[in-house]
C-alpha cells in the first residue's frame, strides 16, 4: 500500500516575526535572494562607487578634445549653424 505524503502548507511568518538564522551559508543566501531578514544574521554592507569599466570610460572621456561645431558639421550645412546655436534657441522668434 502506497501512502501519499501530505505536503505541509508553508505560510509566511506573522508580521513582526523574524526567523532565527541557523548559521548556514545556504539559509543566509536564500534570505538575501528572497529579500527576507533573519535574526542574528551577519549584516551585509556593500560600498561600490564605480566599476572598472566606468573608470576607464571616464578616463577616455577626459582625454577627448572638444572640437568646434564648424569642424564637425559638413561645409555645405554651415549656413544653418545659427539655427542650432544655443543663443538662437534662447531668443523668441
Amino acid at each position: 500500500m502506497v501512502e501519499e505524503e501530505e505536503e505541509e502548507e508553508v505560510r509566511p511568518p506573522p508580521p513582526g516575526f523574524l526567523p532565527e538564522w541557523d548559521g548556514t551559508e545556504e539559509s543566509f543566501l536564500e534570505a538575501l535572494a528572497t529579500g527576507r531578514t533573519l535574526r542574528n544574521a551577519p549584516k551585509l554592507f556593500v560600498s561600490a562607487t564605480h566599476t572598472y569599466s566606468q573608470q576607464l570610460a571616464e578616463q577616455e572621456y577626459q582625454k577627448k578634445e572638444i572640437r568646434p561645431v564648424e569642424e564637425i558639421v559638413p561645409k555645405q550645412y554651415h549656413e544653418y549653424l545659427e539655427v542650432f546655436s544655443k543663443e538662437a534657441s534662447e531668443r523668441l522668434p
